[in-house]
């Protein structure tokens, strides 16, 4: 499992902290280079953008332009939808499942507004 690729599944629903999770998920990893990120997002036009403002976030942390490329951009993908056709957190959950690959040795699902552990990804129980 020395170079196991863990793949998380956020389901979120108009949650402003959707890009502190993911934030977190990547500071937090012991091996950060490792996670993959599936984003659910139901949100309305005017809720923020849990991909672009994650970006801005990143961007601003690591003292980057505002033009320069996303950090960990290619580690994450997104599908939004709106939320005044949302159908729930099962239905937003089964979602991803075109976004995760058969070959996933770990998977993990959780919720948008979440902290992680130190070292996370390599923590057993």
């Amino acid at each position: 499992h020395d170079q196991s690729i863990v793949y998380a599944a956020i389901a979120s629903f108009r949650d402003s902290i959707c890009p502190d999770t993911i934030t977190n998920m990547f500071l937090r990893a012991k091996y950060p280079d490792r996670i993959r990120v599936a984003v659910i997002q139901q949100n309305l036009p005017e809720d923020v953008d849990c991909l672009e403002k994650y970006c801005e976030d990143a961007r601003i942390a690591q003292k980057l332009p505002p033009d320069a490329p996303c950090p960990r951009r290619g580690q994450i993908s997104i599908k939004r939808f709106s939320s005044e056709e949302a159908k729930g957190p099962t239905w937003a959950r089964a979602q991803d499942t075109d976004m995760l690959p058969d070959s996933a040795e770990f998977c993990l699902r959780t919720d948008s507004h979440m902290t992680f552990a130190q070292d996370w990804d390599v923590l057993q129980t």
